[in-house]
């Protein structure tokens, strides 16, 4: 895990390389163990190390080949890295270090973009020739790993953070404007990552699985090299008629091979452990091949409702784990929130960021690579709104039979309140006459709408999360249930397998029947980083969190003034904590993120606003 800033001039002269320092020095949290600045004519390109792999100087970066045909800056692992170099040396290729690094940029050199299809990693790269003054830049299927860039009429930059192309900006005497399109979809509907523009005008995410090529300052159309539909569907003609039992034994399989390749690692490991299904699969399978596992769990002191403690404590005692939890207090929330979003960049749909922060600080006490179950809610279906879409699914499809068997397990398995909840909640979804959001033409509709999730909404924005909240700490996080083969077979399965009578995620619980407790695998009660916001602003909390939102520029411009019954249902603990957070978010990276920028650049504007006078 790394930070990777470049800045290339279109025009072939050179860059100025203070620019770059000043974009590492703002993403400096990403790599604490080295630090590296080059020139190459019209690219300056800068990397931060933190050594996961070959901790040795060896692995500094910017790194070449050992032919000198190339350059990178690397951020990310490539996990099969000794299966690739295997072959590669069977075929004569010579390494000079033991790096997963120089596995990727040699294969990639000899192979092309496509031969991305064969790693299994998380990564954002840029890649130098200087021969063909050719920069590659390229990202993991998944978008495990983040790449921002911007351009104007003579510079193409990127970096691994918002921040770190805000610098580049301001350090050359651009001012950052809002994105102001951006800001509302935020705060209408808490999305932030399926967005291609940032909060900041011109400042873009870059596409997962696509690559980049800038020859001779003329820059190329992004191309996409892996497409999760067009696999899935593959998969699906390949194995036919897919029965139960022998999905079950794939799965088994895949999962415990993703956390044997995802445990590689020259520094301690651990697991971050909610309780839940998907975190405790995790450590399940990691405990097998990482001796002495240490897992870190989160709590809130409000209750049981709050906290999962329980089911780590179960976990870790069924395999013998060394378990840590921390009690998080939520009057320091206020204190806190500030610097959550300044490694965030950007606000955060929920509240969940709150919780999984002080996870990754109890963990960075002891290891530096965590694992986390990232992707099991979208891969297998894990959220109360997809049964709703599968039960629609079966109206759609003329399968009345089956509809009753779901529903009439719903109603087994959690009582007859549960089961007309939903199906209160397939009669809305017929009501929006939207199909549950599914593109036209799809048959499956549970499965068109976790594609949009790991592709669009959801999983994006948790993903950010799991990037920065971890190198906050300069810890890098993995999340194995991503490994591709294992996302490719979960979204190829039939979505019968996934909802099963009276049960979401109903092929994973199957996979994992006979390794965890049934205590785990068979709970009814989902929490997910639950957050008693809503018991805190009936105390002290309350009163500054409105006035915080009050005095919000862009709160009062994007989402209105609030209202008296507003604030006499928030200070209550009532009305949608959903609306509450976004304002609370959003107030707060404005008094708090803007000024840190400024401060950092020592610059005493850092955006323009629209309601400035």
């Amino acid at each position: 895990m790394c930070g990777i800033a470049g800045v290339l001039r279109l025009d072939n002269t050179a860059p100025d390389p203070a620019g770059v320092n000043a974009m590492l020095d703002v993403m400096s949290h990403r790599g604490p163990d080295d630090r590296d600045v080059r020139s190459f004519g019209s690219l300056v390109l800068g990397h931060l190390r933190l050594s996961i792999i070959a901790p040795s100087p060896e692995g500094r970066q910017p790194m070449a080949d050992v032919n000198g045909r190339a350059w990178i800056a690397y951020n990310g692992e490539l996990y099969n890295y000794l299966e690739l170099r295997r072959e590669q040396r069977d075929k004569g290729a010579r390494f000079a270090t033991e790096t997963d690094t120089e596995v990727f940029l040699s294969t990639l050199l000899d192979f092309g973009p496509d031969v991305m299809n064969r790693f299994n990693g998380m990564w954002a790269a840029a890649v130098w020739e200087p021969a063909q003054r050719r920069l590659l830049l390229c990202r993991d299927r998944m978008g495990i790993k983040p790449l921002y860039w911007y351009r104007d009429a003579d510079h193409f930059v990127f970096a691994s953070e918002v921040k770190g192309v805000l610098a580049w900006m301001l350090s050359v005497g651009k001012q950052p404007e809002l994105a102001e399109d951006s800001v509302q979809t935020y705060i209408s509907t808490g999305l932030v990552d399926g967005l291609e523009e940032t909060f900041f005008k011109g400042v873009h995410r870059f596409p997962a699985a696509h690559y980049l090529e800038i020859i001779d300052g003329n820059i190329g159309p992004f191309q996409c090299w892996w497409n999760l539909e067009e696999r899935a569907a593959e998969l699906r003609e390949e194995r036919g008629d897919c029965s139960g039992e022998s999905a079950v034994e794939e799965l088994r399989f895949l999962l415990d091979d993703a956390l044997k390749l995802h445990s590689r690692s020259d520094v301690p490991v651990g697991v971050c452990l909610s309780g839940g299904l998907d975190s405790s699969a995790v450590a399940a399978h990691a405990s097998s091949h990482i001796p002495g596992l240490h897992t870190f769990t989160s709590a809130f002191p409000e209750g049981e409702e709050w906290n999962e403690t329980e089911h780590a404590e179960a976990v870790n005692t069924h395999f013998g784990l060394s378990g840590h939890t921390r009690m998080v207090d939520g009057a320091c929330l206020i204190d806190t929130l500030p610097d959550i979003l300044w490694y965030l960049d950007e606000p955060s749909l929920a509240l969940g960021v709150f919780p999984q922060w002080h996870v990754m600080q109890l963990a960075a006490e002891r290891v530096t690579v965590v694992l986390d179950g990232q992707g099991g809610d979208e891969l297998f279906g894990g959220y109360d709104p997809y049964i709703a879409i599968y039960l629609y699914s079966l109206l759609q499809a003329g399968d009345l039979l089956k509809y009753r068997e779901i529903l009439r397990g719903f109603h087994g398995n959690y009582g007859q309140g549960r089961a007309m909840m939903l199906g209160r909640e397939v009669k809305d979804i017929y009501r929006a006459g939207n199909r549950a959001g599914a593109p036209e033409g799809a048959t499956e509709l549970l499965n068109a709408r976790l594609h949009l999730e790991l592709t669009k909404t959801r999983l994006p924005a948790l993903l950010r999360y799991e990037d920065r909240l971890s190198m906050a700490f300069s810890m890098e996080s993995r999340v194995p249930l991503l490994d591709y083969r294992l996302t490719e077979f979960a979204l190829s399965l039939p979505e019968s397998l996934k909802i099963g009578p009276g049960w979401s995620k109903y092929m994973l619980r199957l996979g994992l029947d006979s390794t965890l407790p049934d205590s785990i695998v068979w709970r009814k009660d989902k929490k997910g980083f639950p957050t008693p916001l809503m018991e805190w602003m009936q105390g002290a909390m309350g009163p500054e969190i409105i006035n915080t939102i009050k005095t919000s520029g862009l709160v009062v411009e994007f989402a209105g003034q609030i209202t008296s019954d507003q604030e006499r249902g928030w200070l209550a603990g009532n009305g949608s904590q959903w609306h509450l957070w976004r304002r609370i978010c959003l107030a707060t990276w404005e008094q708090s993120y803007l000024s840190r920028l400024a401060s950092e650049m020592r610059s005493p504007s850092p955006i323009r606003r629209r309601y400035e006078s």
